[in-house]
């Protein structure tokens, strides 16, 4: 498990417990950004990341407060500086839009270097997941190496103009934590995550980047048919469903509303 605590001025402290590693990344993260955290009365000094073996979030919590938990990572707010004292919004040196889609552009010309990396990651998900579907879960090490890989290709696709990627990634995380929650995973989950693998795949083959139109829908649609138990397996669009951009675009949030509804 993950505990993050938050040191204030004060010298209050108080602390969160997480078993899913994404979740204390969100966690984390939020604090980072949000406002409050440095404008309050008491606003928010440090962050301290912690792991335990403890068998309860509670166990690991009352660890940290005892100061028998090593740091892992730490974080001084201060440090970090608001955008506005980082960013020239006017005169010399300033960020115009036409700065912020040109780095848009140099990030997205790189898309093929990190269609390798993804590539890659793809293939070790493909390792687990036959050793998942033959033997079952071995190890919760396992399944968190797995969730890792899952977590790696949704957090570079957006940036990389591959949002599908991040779109379906964050909906497998949320269909394994949704999971978990009821008990050890059974041979049809290992099926259901089979076919986010093959979605995934597919739209990194196919390089299907931006939200994909009348394709993206496509591999979304099938994607939760799978989940929805009407069909076994995913089963890749045709090409000739592939249509132009002008064709009809579809959004990012579309997609994410059409597989948000789905049942599992």
């Amino acid at each position: 498990m993950y505990i993050v605590a938050t040191v204030k001025q004060s010298g209050a402290t108080s602390f969160e417990g997480f078993w899913d590693k994404q979740q204390a990344s969100a966690f984390w993260s939020e604090i980072c950004t949000r406002d409050s955290a440095k404008t309050s009365l008491d606003p928010i000094k440090e962050l301290h990341l912690y792991t335990s073996d403890a068998g309860s979030l509670e166990g690991g919590i009352k660890l940290a407060r005892r100061g028998e938990l090593e740091t892992i990572k730490q974080l001084k707010l201060d440090a970090i500086l608001p955008l506005k004292d980082v960013v020239m919004l006017s005169g010399k040196g300033r960020v115009d839009q036409n700065t912020i889609r040109q780095a848009d552009q140099n990030l997205h010309a790189q898309s093929d270097d990190f269609l390798t990396i993804c590539t890659e990651r793809l293939q070790e998900l493909a390792r687990y997941l036959e050793n998942f579907t033959q033997k079952g879960i071995q190890s919760d090490d396992e399944l968190a190496a797995f969730k890792d890989l899952i977590y790696d290709i949704r957090v570079m696709g957006g940036s990389f103009n591959y949002p599908l990627l991040s779109v379906i990634g964050e909906h497998c995380e949320k269909y394994l934590l949704k999971k978990e929650k009821k008990g050890p995973l059974r041979p049809q989950d290992f099926k259901t995550l089979t076919a986010y693998f093959s979605a995934l795949t597919f739209i990194a083959d196919e390089k299907v980047q931006g939200p994909g139109g009348n394709l993206g829908k496509q591999v979304v649609s099938r994607l939760t048919d799978v989940i929805q138990k009407r069909t076994g397996r995913f089963v890749p669009p045709a090409q000739k469903e592939k249509t132009t951009k002008e064709a009809g675009v579809i959004s990012q949030e579309a997609l994410n509303s059409l597989l948000n509804k789905t049942t599992h």
